[in-house]
């Protein structure tokens, strides 16, 4: 794999490493509970927050109670956010960047600005943040409906990188189809190929823009339920997360409340995933789009079932058992289905 994302030993790296700072305007105090990434403590309804360093930008925006931890929760990366949210990060998930958060009772606003990584999906980032840059706007409300907790999130995002649209790779292509048995300048998806189109010689500074909702209520105490649906423009190639352009998931979480084993939770979820037009096009010339490319493919939508049981096994250890099914796994109905089974150990200290 280039650039070390894949070895064979262990590799060490920074996660996150990062400033935080909170400035108190007043209203109500609350209760803030211990999780990952947070302290406990009480905090003002209203506040600003304010973040710089190294992180994922998936601590801050389209989080969701029921279904975005992937060592605990969904095992497809369907459910860790909307599959069309294209967020600027390195190959591993992470970037670094700036982060605004205001805080007002119900309501919350939060503004991102962050790096992308300098080739798709690889581990460098491009630091030149005035020039290339993922900027990200969520507006969040939290209500209770009948004595139960809710929120809803719209999220958009606008990234401006070094990327290639399907569209100009397939007019270079046309244009001169010789040129694409030639060694591409910077980075490209696999062997030079001169019977299809290929992104790296479209690479220009573009822009990648989507929008989305994320809604999220409990219905009981141990039943919750989710939903998420994105829509991004589906003009540039991929450079950070999956290959939908656009993306819907839903589904719900119990608590074992009822089989007396309130630490275990049972969850099911449904994931479909779409891509442009352009995109398609691009795919059946025979190109690859960083993640998926089949030379020539039957178009319909990704569609995965995702169930999964926790099982609380000793107070600081869970056990997971995770079944997908697949349907036309890479967008094409001439592949799958699928069944991929999993298991998990979680363990906290």
């Amino acid at each position: 794999m280039p650039n070390g994302i894949g070895t064979a030993h262990s590799t060490w790296y920074v996660s996150r490493a990062y400033y935080r700072q909170t400035v108190s305007f007043g209203g109500t105090p609350g209760e803030v509970k211990s999780s990952p990434l947070q302290l406990a403590g009480i905090v003002d309804s209203r506040r600003f927050v304010f973040t710089a360093g190294t992180f994922s930008i998936l601590d801050f925006f389209d989080k969701n109670t029921y279904a975005g931890d992937l060592r605990q929760q969904f095992l497809n990366m369907a459910f860790l956010t909307n599959a069309a949210y294209d967020f600027a990060a390195d190959a591993r998930g992470y970037t670094w960047g700036l982060v605004g958060e205001y805080y007002f009772d119900d309501w919350a606003f939060r503004l991102a600005h962050i790096a992308g990584p300098k080739d798709p999906n690889q581990l460098q980032l491009n630091f030149y943040m005035l020039t290339h840059y993922g900027d990200q706007a969520e507006l969040e409300h939290k209500h209770v409906i009948k004595g139960q907790p809710g929120a809803i999130r719209i999220l958009g995002y606008r990234n401006h990188e070094n990327m290639g649209s399907f569209s100009d790779a397939i007019s270079a292509f046309q244009a001169d189809p010789a040129k694409n048995a030639t060694t591409c300048p910077g980075f490209n998806y696999g062997s030079d190929n001169s019977s299809a189109p290929d992104l790296c010689w479209a690479r220009k500074p573009n822009v990648k823009m989507g929008i989305g909702v994320t809604i999220e209520q409990r219905i009981t105490e141990d039943l919750g339920l989710f939903f998420r649906g994105m829509y991004s423009d589906g003009k540039t190639e991929v450079y950070s997360y999956t290959s939908a352009d656009r993306s819907i998931s839903f589904g719900a979480l119990m608590k074992g409340f009822r089989w007396g084993r309130e630490k275990d939770a049972i969850g099911l979820g449904y994931a479909q995933s779409w891509i442009s037009k352009q995109h398609a096009a691009y795919l059946n010339m025979g190109g690859i789009d960083g993640f998926i490319g089949d030379g020539k493919i039957n178009v319909k939508p990704e569609q995965v079932v995702d169930i999964y049981y926790q099982w609380h096994v000793v107070k600081s250890a869970w056990l997971s058992v995770d079944y997908q099914h697949l349907a036309n796994p890479a967008y094409n109905a001439d592949r799958g289905p699928v069944n991929i089974y999993g298991a998990r150990v979680h363990f906290e200290f």
